[in-house]
């Protein structure tokens, strides 16, 4: 993927990379037809179990219409240097992270829930289609300068009655600071409660900076999420009730 900025992928101009995943690229775009700034989400690995989950994540956002959900302007395919790229034109949101704007400073409790309550709000309108999203996190959360925040990300959604199967070589999807106690057992499934649940783990991030459990390694961290209780919010920010 280096060297794209500056080139054209279709009728879109690439500038530069604004986002780096492990799935895709993604970057400040220029669509000439509508004269607007655009945010262009590039496959970048050769793997069609993830090119699978990247096209799906696609047609399911073609079909979703929320004020906090991210929404799609165009998607497909195009060949530069040989090389097919597959990817989604989204708008371009101007305001980072909602993990950006927690590590600049915490949100306060009126903020914390302005924030929760849009994010939930998308959660419940995806929940009552069918999908489960299972990737919730701040780095997932896009903020708009007017304070807007948009819930994106769906290539690990699942959709309940999909029969299509979506692994990563025995891991657990999502990611892990986040996932709920039960996906690490036995063989549970995510579901509704699940999304509440990295819900929860999100609003604590909001309001104290810091996720509820940290460790050096993934095992050690989902062995906490397992066994352990969280610490109370205000043992880490004295000033919360």
């Amino acid at each position: 993927m280096i060297g794209l900025a500056g080139r054209t992928l279709d009728r879109y101009t690439l500038g530069q990379r604004v986002g780096k995943g492990g799935m895709a690229d993604v970057y400040l775009g220029y669509d000439p037809h509508f004269r607007r700034a655009v945010a262009i989400k590039i496959f970048k690995q050769d793997n069609d179990g993830m090119l699978r989950r990247f096209m799906r994540e696609a047609k399911l956002m073609a079909n979703l219409h929320h004020p906090h959900l991210m929404p799609i302007y165009d998607t497909g395919e195009c060949e530069i240097d040989g090389v097919t790229r597959y990817y989604i034109v989204m708008p371009f949101i101007d305001g980072g992270t909602l993990g950006m704007r927690i590590q600049h400073s915490i949100l306060s409790p009126n903020e914390a829930s302005s924030y929760l309550f849009d994010i939930a709000s998308s959660l419940d309108y995806l929940h009552k289609h069918g999908i489960i999203h299972r990737d919730i996190k701040s780095t997932n959360v896009l903020l708009s300068t007017d304070e807007l925040c948009y819930l994106s990300d769906l290539g690990v959604a699942r959709v309940l009655d999909d029969s299509m199967s979506l692994t990563t070589t025995g891991n657990v999807l999502g990611t892990v600071d986040y996932i709920a106690p039960e996906l690490f057992v036995g063989t549970g499934k995510a579901d509704a409660r699940s999304d509440i649940y990295s819900l929860g783990v999100l609003l604590f991030e909001m309001i104290t900076g810091q996720r509820p459990f940290a460790a050096e390694n993934q095992v050690a961290l989902a062995s906490m999420h397992v066994n352990q209780s969280p610490p109370l919010p205000s043992s880490l920010v004295p000033t919360i009730s």
